[in-house]
């Protein structure tokens, strides 16, 4: 019984359901939902931006509540955490965000993996822990009038001269979950990879080849990255890609080639999204607008 208990349980969290039937993100179906989206950010040191896009997204809270975050991966540098009692969890997470009041869905990145990727999962569960939620290492949850879709773009990549191909198992259970949600009024992905980018890493080719045409053929409106230390927005087919990979760490030179925006610098993506209306405005250290892009239904 306690086996079959624990599959169920895997099964909810996979899929997006909490106890008794709520979804994960708490936020009422006809309700608008706004959420902070951070990326590659757990660093400390003289080039880290860390503390600076925190205060400036509390700043931003103070005047307009976010309901949830969404964290793009590498959550902790170097090399993620050990365990549930890895100082990282205090000083590069719960002292910036906890006072948001808020939960953070998260995903993982590649240097999450060089630790222990499995922790930052169990975490959700761990005694005193209220704003950190990653359920499974690629799972679904609904938010207002928004179907979330958070992805393990990495896998167990290191990141260095060559990547795992994405999975056929992840990318079937992503097909499956996208015609279950077919009516969702938006559909948003976000993982760590971005499939476009004018950044240091480039184009993930991978990606491109196996994730970009189940986007396309389920309509996504949003695929949410980072990797790539900057911040950046791609419109191709229809679909919005931003890179928002400048929570924190050092960041590195882009040359704009393709992008509508492509900058090196700090900053937070915000996303605002109502019935027939979505905004989405990437922010610099200092809370100003960088960018922004609004969609209509």
């Amino acid at each position: 019984m306690k086996n079959k208990l624990k599959c169920l349980s895997l099964f909810l969290a996979v899929v997006g359901w909490g106890e008794g039937g709520r979804d994960l993100g708490q936020v009422a179906a006809g309700s608008t939902v706004r959420a902070v989206v951070i990326g590659d950010f757990g660093e400390t040191g003289e080039d880290s931006g860390q503390e600076a896009v925190a205060k400036a997204i509390r700043g931003v809270h103070e005047t307009k509540r976010f309901h949830i975050g969404l964290t793009v991966g590498d959550n902790f540098y170097p090399s993620g955490v050990k365990d549930a009692a890895d100082p990282h969890w205090k000083s590069e997470f719960h002292e910036k965000y906890d006072a948001l009041g808020i939960r953070f869905f998260a995903t993982l990145g590649n240097h999450d993996y060089r630790g222990n990727a499995q922790a930052q999962v169990d975490y959700t569960n761990a005694p005193g822990n209220r704003t950190w939620q990653m359920p499974a290492r690629y799972y679904t949850f609904a938010a207002g009038p928004v179907r979330f879709f958070a992805l393990d773009t990495d896998e167990g990549t290191i990141g260095l001269f060559q990547s795992k191909p994405w999975s056929d198992e992840q990318s079937k259970w992503l097909e499956d979950q996208l015609a279950r949600h077919a009516a969702a009024r938006w559909k948003v992905v976000y993982g760590h990879h971005p499939i476009f980018s004018d950044g240091h890493h480039g184009d993930e080719k991978r990606l491109k080849k196996k994730l970009l045409p189940v986007l396309q053929a389920h309509k996504v409106d949003v695929y949410l990255a980072g990797h790539d230390h900057d911040m950046q927005h791609f419109e191709q087919g229809g679909i919005q890609f931003f890179v928002v990979g400048g929570g924190g760490a050092g960041t590195r030179k882009v040359k704009r080639k393709r992008a509508d925006f492509a900058e090196q610098t700090h900053g937070f993506l915000e996303l605002e999204a109502g019935a027939n209306q979505m905004e989405l405005r990437m922010a610099g250290a200092d809370g100003r607008t960088l960018y922004s892009r609004t969609l209509k239904k």
